[in-house]
C-alpha cells in the first residue's frame, strides 16, 4: 500500500509585505470609489443638460410652428388685401399699383385702404352722373 505523505509550508518573518498589500488594495479601492462618484456625477449632469436641450428644442419647434401659422395668416391677409385692391381699381377704372401707392400714401393721414376705396368710388359714381 502506498503511503501518505503529508507536507506544510512554513513562512517566517515579518508581515511587511502583506501589509503592503493590503495598503496598495485599500489605495486602489478608494481610487475606484472616487472615480465611481465622479462618473456618477458626470452621468447626472449628462442627464440634466439632455434635459434642458430637449426641453430648447421643444420650445424652438413651438417658436417654429407658431411662426409658421402667423406667416400663413399673413400670407392669407395680404392675399385678400390684393384681391380687395384690384376689385377697387376695376370699380375706379384704375390700376392696383396706383391704389396701393396710394392706400400706402394715405396711411400717413389714418384713412385705411377700405376708406380709400369708399372714397374713390364715390367720387367715380359722381364723376359718371355729371
Amino acid at each position: 500500500m502506498a503511503k501518505n505523505y503529508k507536507t506544510g509550508i512554513i513562512i517566517t518573518g515579518d508581515a511587511k509585505g502583506g501589509l503592503k498589500a493590503i495598503d496598495a488594495t485599500d489605495k486602489n479601492l478608494s481610487k475606484l470609489g472616487k472615480s465611481s462618484k465622479k462618473t456618477e456625477s458626470k452621468l447626472t449632469s449628462l442627464k440634466d443638460t439632455s434635459k434642458a436641450t430637449a426641453d430648447g428644442i421643444f420650445k424652438v419647434s413651438a417658436a417654429a410652428g407658431a411662426a409658421a401659422t402667423a406667416a400663413g395668416i399673413y400670407a392669407v391677409a395680404n392675399a385678400n388685401q390684393i384681391k380687395q385692391n384690384q376689385m377697387l381699381a376695376d370699380a375706379v377704372g384704375d390700376s392696383s399699383k396706383k391704389l396701393s401707392g396710394l392706400s400706402y400714401a394715405f396711411k400717413d393721414t389714418n384713412i385705411s385702404s377700405e376708406k380709400l376705396g369708399d372714397i374713390l368710388k364715390d367720387t367715380s359714381e359722381k364723376m359718371v352722373t355729371i
